[in-house]
């Protein structure tokens, strides 16, 4: 072989190397994509950046527009996916003209139909159950669809059904490894719901490789690992603290650990009845807003429908007696329109708070609470 053509094949080898190692252009923004993170809660900020980083795969139209606001999208968001750039096969789903494009079509315009629905139902947190139906009817659309179960996975959550909110999760990640905001989803749902913190910490890390930009899945990593880290200091620091003792068994509730919830619960009692001066518990009254800050768990209420349906809005105001370990363990109603006060009440008694301390010890608490039922516009 001769010098010239030695050079050649190296030159050749070069070139097909670095065709092979070359990294793939981000793909543009799907309709469905773009109109699932919007509605999965993901910021405008973050989609106005992905909208400038990836162009779209199609052509924003009037319709497309007015789905986006229906799932609560701003004028900044419009304009930025206004001023897109798109893709040389945009105008369809990227199927081609085949009768399977054609399906392809036909199923994409059924999931936006469904997912729509469900957004207008939902936009303002009042109708989550009306709008299951519609995300569910999505995913029947169309089950290969990950930003389908994704969506129906976060109405799931927000229902306090997190064991089939984690199954449409994964089954996102099975579909679209790729989704930063699955993996997100599913490490929170992992998080609040099992046991095992280190396959939720795992999805947190997968999610933080596709969007290291990402405040919010980093913000809601960041949580998870200290309140591990805390606890663990502060059991360090005070083991025969009564009311860390508490504070970490609804935490460990939280996560589904419940023989071990009721161990530190044990021992917290024990703690307290050690205690000479804690015969009579010691209560004291404070400001609604101070308590407001104390909050760490706060299921909203469910908003009666025959109230909707009347048109009944307004304040429901209670005095809540808050036990030592920071749970609710009375109430008083002092006013309220009589069909919002079962829905607030039922919401106050599941809150809970940060265990307040007098000379470091745990103590009961009487406070004002408001409860705000305001129809959707």
């Amino acid at each position: 072989m001769t010098r010239y053509s030695v050079t050649m094949c190296v030159l050749f080898a070069t070139s097909f190397g670095f065709a092979q190692t070359a990294p793939v252009p981000p793909k543009p923004l799907g309709r469905i994509e773009l109109l699932a993170l919007r509605i999965d809660g993901v910021s405008d900020a973050r989609l106005e950046k992905l909208l400038q980083q990836r162009g779209v795969a199609f052509q924003p139209d009037e319709r497309y527009h007015r789905m986006l606001q229906d799932a609560g999208a701003t004028s900044d968001l419009m304009s930025a996916l206004d001023t897109a750039k798109i893709a040389p096969d945009a105008g369809g789903t990227g199927s081609g003209s085949s009768s399977g494009g054609q399906d392809s079509a036909a199923r994409e315009a059924l999931v936006l139909e469904h997912m729509d629905r469900g957004a207008q139902l939902d936009r303002n947190r009042f109708h989550p159950r009306e709008a299951e139906p519609e995300y569910r009817a999505a995913v029947d659309a169309d089950p290969t669809s990950g930003f389908a179960h994704l969506v129906l996975g976060d109405i799931l959550e927000r229902l306090g059904q997190r064991d089939p909110a984690i199954d449409e999760f994964r089954e996102a990640v099975r579909l679209q490894p790729d989704m930063a905001e699955a993996h997100f989803a599913l490490a929170n749902a992992l998080d609040l719901k099992k046991g095992d913190r280190q396959e939720a910490f795992a999805e947190f890390d997968r999610a933080l490789t596709l969007a290291p930009d990402d405040s919010r899945i980093r913000s809601s990593y960041a949580h998870s690992l200290e309140a591990v880290r805390e606890f663990d200091r502060a059991l360090t620091v005070a083991p025969d603290d009564a009311s860390v003792r508490s504070f970490y068994a609804h935490s460990l509730e939280t996560d589904g650990k419940k023989a071990e919830a009721e161990e530190q619960l044990r021992i917290a009692k024990n703690l307290s009845s050690a205690s000479p001066t804690l015969g009579v518990p010691l209560r004291i009254r404070v400001g609604g807003q101070v308590m407001r800050a104390k909050l760490i768990f706060k299921p909203n209420p469910k908003y009666p429908r025959e109230a909707k349906k009347n048109r009944i809005q307004g304040t429901v105001k209670v005095e809540a007696l808050i036990g030592d370990d920071g749970s609710v363990i009375d109430l008083e109603v002092l006013s309220g329109d009589p069909a919002l006060v079962k829905a607030a009440t039922d919401a106050v008694l599941q809150w809970r708070y940060q265990p307040t301390l007098l000379n470091g010890r745990p103590i009961q608490v009487v406070t004002e609470i408001d409860i705000n039922f305001t129809l959707a516009e």
